[in-house]
């Protein structure tokens, strides 16, 4: 009984707290704008609102977990940007147990969610957890496993494609199969939306860590599955790819041969976005979760064509596409 009050109560500190940054982010966004003379289409902390507010409507997973600091850029930005109407068909690639899909279905468009871990099945029971059985049930809400180098869709069937921090963990020249498969899907006048991880100058690496990433190293799937060792290991390679200006036409602009309306770059001036990363301060990631959004409002902001992106942190590009 107990540790019933206990958890209610801590539950309602969240809330609290959640709710404070709610309302600090809507009152930045309005000074922002005032005295700023920043145009409603370039703003994301109007669209970062409404999510955090939807976000809290989700239950307590969601208020516990809130949306971690580069998603506060992203979810907005590429909600900002797809401009989805009711019953579009819209495609996420790279859902993972993202937010935007279930934002979009309460707003009226039909999305199908992809990715290529089978893990990625478990978003329906999530669905179902938080009260989206309906949307599954009438195919509002479709869930599917598959690779974004070869989508499992039709020519022209889409409204909007979105596809946030994911194309860059595709090896070799995966990226670029996969924008050429997003226009194929795309209808005419059909919009795509992608958010990238990106530096000042081309990297691509592989990263050893604990977690099935979805491309990876067949052979070490296989190798760990086949030991019995109790120790905690790191069997995966997670490949990343960091674009710069360049890559970004040449690998993703170019190859879709769709015409670009808008691509453009968000960063830090300190290093803020290292220490949220799950894993790396469990002090705040622990009690200061719930700051993320406020913390990405005040600290990310849009860069100029005049910027270097050395002089930034955790920088993410973006590009809007149409067919």
């Amino acid at each position: 009984m107990i540790k019933r009050i206990k958890r209610t109560l801590s539950l309602s500190v969240r809330a609290a707290l959640y709710m404070l940054v709610l309302i600090a982010v809507f009152f930045l966004d309005i000074i922002k704008g005032k005295f700023f003379n920043r145009k409603p289409e370039e703003s994301i902390n109007g669209p970062l609102s409404s999510l955090l507010f939807f976000n809290m409507s989700f239950g307590s997973e969601a208020i516990r977990n809130s949306i971690y600091y580069p998603r506060d850029v992203e979810y907005p930005l590429v909600i900002n940007r797809l401009n989805a109407r009711k019953d579009n068909i819209v495609l996420d690639i790279g859902s993972g147990r993202s937010l935007p899909p279930f934002y979009l279905v309460k707003e009226g468009a039909k999305v199908c969610c992809l990715d290529l871990d089978e893990n990625f099945m478990l978003l329906k029971d999530y669905a179902y957890k938080h009260g989206f059985e309906n949307y599954v049930a009438n195919k509002r809400l479709n869930i599917e496993i598959g690779d974004a180098r070869n989508l499992p869709f039709p020519d022209n069937y889409f409204d909007r494609v979105y596809a946030i921090s994911t194309i860059e963990h595709i090896p070799n020249d995966g990226d670029i199969c996969a924008v050429k498969e997003i226009a194929r899907v795309l209808k005419p006048e059909g919009i795509a939306v992608l958010t990238v991880d990106c530096l000042s100058d081309y990297l691509e690496e592989w990263q050893r860590v604990s977690f099935f990433s979805g491309y990876q190293y067949e052979k070490e799937i296989s190798d760990q599955s086949s030991k019995s060792s109790g120790k905690e290991e790191n069997p995966y390679s997670f490949f990343i790819r960091f674009y710069d200006k360049k890559s970004m036409n040449e690998r993703l602009i170019i190859p879709s041969q769709l015409k670009l309306v808008e691509s453009g770059f968000y960063g830090e001036r300190f290093n803020i976005r290292h220490y949220f990363n799950p894993g790396v301060n469990k002090f705040i990631e622990r009690f200061f979760y719930w700051s993320q959004p406020l913390v990405s409002a005040l600290f990310y902001k849009k860069l100029k064509e005049t910027d270097e992106l050395k002089n930034f942190f955790g920088i993410i590009g973006y590009i809007v596409l149409k067919k």
